[in-house]
């Protein structure tokens, strides 16, 4: 477990969180808890565990090909699936966490398989 100081006034990024294979169920949540403890004592009151990826693609603005649209949020909602990206989010919230939404703006016709690709190894890492 990492924690790494973001900004006095943001307080701290849990940097790193790693599982163990073989580990006895809760070790991670254990861990995470016991630094954000730790950390708290010091007077940190503020801890992010940064972006995370969602189930679902909403759109918000100006997305103006319904049939695009569809087979982005069709195409992600697979790939999210696919490669478990929600379950990172779900241990956060198990440790307190909430969602916030992550806005991803993109300029008009940069968004073909590649874009989708990086975005999603983004969300993987």
């Amino acid at each position: 477990m990492v924690l790494a100081v973001l900004a006095p006034s943001n307080g701290m990024h849990i940097k790193y969180s790693v599982d163990f294979p073989g580990a006895s169920s809760g070790t991670v949540e254990y861990i995470a808890t016991h630094a954000i403890q730790e950390a708290s004592k010091t007077g940190r009151d503020a801890f992010t565990f940064g972006a995370g990826a969602t189930g679902n693609l909403t759109a918000r603005h100006l997305a103006k090909s319904t049939r695009k649209l569809y087979l982005l949020q069709h195409a992600y909602s697979a790939l999210a699936r696919e490669f478990q990206l929600a379950n990172k989010a779900e241990f956060r919230i198990k440790l307190g966490g909430y969602e916030d939404p992550l806005f991803n703006a993109f300029p008009p016709h940069s968004l073909g398989p590649s874009g989708v690709r990086d975005r999603v190894q983004f969300f993987k890492s």
